[in-house]
């Protein structure tokens, strides 16, 4: 099986969860080719061949992530032609983004070459937004608030409301700004370190963070890689804080075992697990006496969580345990005192303040 063969595999994976988690099984298989003769476009649906294409040079140069928008995209047509049997509409019309809504796409992307990976593009000129949606996103808004009763209270009315207008948190999603991204390698396996900084992420980091089934075209592994969601600028911070961590756990631990004159790296991941948990006990004091001296309360961003439950609505949380010797207990005392000491600058303003740090920008 050659480089094309493997791609279309996955690629034919990965419709068979779309079209079995979010359409009930209603498409049958279409052909799925990787071509690498179209200059114009990431991906096509041709109806009368029956069969989805997938731009060779998009899955080369972008992220799996992105392919994969890229077919939910061309699934949302085929979805419209042999489902909906709108075939005399435009070909982003109603009936296309009904079957975005289905299949979690973007209605506004369109294929573009490579050179625009990032760029989104909307059919025409966006009309203001309803009053309905406007009143929606307030109540959301709400739903964040530090007064339980109050957010309970806004988010049971924002559900009857989406639910009296049938709509769907898609259509808030227009301008929230939302932003994901895949952090790290693919891997068929994760160690308990890598989950715990997840998790320090999604507590402190103002983004959710989830595992996803992903690939990797040029390695060809296939396994799970994490996804972040959040705002753009809490993004940025968040993908800097992973990066740094991993860096500093590495520097930490090539320290402690020299100090400890251990041979070898198998104690490692369990003093990497350590580490991880004494740093996010470090950071959860830290918002405690935030929230006793200065009165501040982290917020729920209720939208991002509500985004992210409709784009995955079938997840599950799991548990993972260590095995605690002096090692471990060792990590954890050395990560009560890991400091996040270099904030990150957004372009156009100054540094973001980062939880447990000990100094100022520089």
């Amino acid at each position: 099986m050659d480089l094309t063969e493997l791609w279309c595999h996955e690629l034919l994976t990965a419709w068979k969860t779309i079209n079995s988690t979010y359409l009930r099984d209603a498409l049958r298989s279409p052909q799925i080719e990787v071509t690498w003769d179209s200059e114009a476009t990431l991906g096509d649906w041709n109806a009368h061949l029956r069969r989805i294409r997938i731009a060779g040079r998009h899955i080369l140069r972008d992220p799996w992530s992105a392919v994969l928008e890229t077919l939910r995209h061309e699934v949302a047509h085929q979805f419209t032609d042999e489902v909906l049997g709108a075939h005399d509409e435009a070909p982003h019309g109603p009936a296309f983004r009904e079957a975005c809504r289905r299949v979690r796409a973007d209605p506004r992307a369109r294929a573009q070459p490579c050179s625009s990976r990032d760029s989104k593009h909307s059919d025409g000129a966006e009309a203001a937004e309803p009053k309905i949606v406007a009143t929606i996103r307030k109540l959301l808004a709400l739903g964040s608030s530090s007064n339980e009763n109050e957010a309970a209270a806004a988010m049971r009315k924002a559900r009857s409301l989406l639910h009296a207008h049938k709509l769907e948190v898609a259509d808030l999603d227009q301008e929230s700004g939302f932003d994901r991204r895949i952090l790290g390698e693919v891997k068929g396996r994760h160690a308990g370190w890598e989950y715990a900084r997840g998790r320090i992420l999604t507590d402190f980091f103002f983004v959710t963070a989830i595992w996803v089934p992903s690939f990797d075209a040029l390695t060809l592994k296939s396994g799970s890689a994490l996804e972040i969601h959040g705002r753009k600028g809490d993004v940025d911070l968040a993908a800097w804080v992973h990066d740094w961590l991993a860096d500093t756990v590495q520097r930490i631990w090539r320290e402690y075992r020299a100090q400890r004159r251990l041979r070898g790296d198998a104690e490692r991941r369990r003093y990497f697990d350590g580490l991880l948990h004494g740093f996010h006990k470090k950071l959860e004091a830290q918002q405690q006496v935030d929230e006793v001296e200065y009165g501040l309360v982290p917020l729920r961003d209720a939208e991002l969580e509500a985004h992210v439950r409709w784009l995955y609505p079938y997840t599950r949380t799991t548990t993972r345990t260590t095995r605690c010797n002096q090692v471990y207990h060792d990590g954890l005392r050395d990560g009560a005192s890991i400091d996040l000491h270099r904030p990150l600058r957004e372009k156009g303003g100054g540094p973001r303040a980062l939880p447990g740090s000990s100094s100022e920008a520089k």
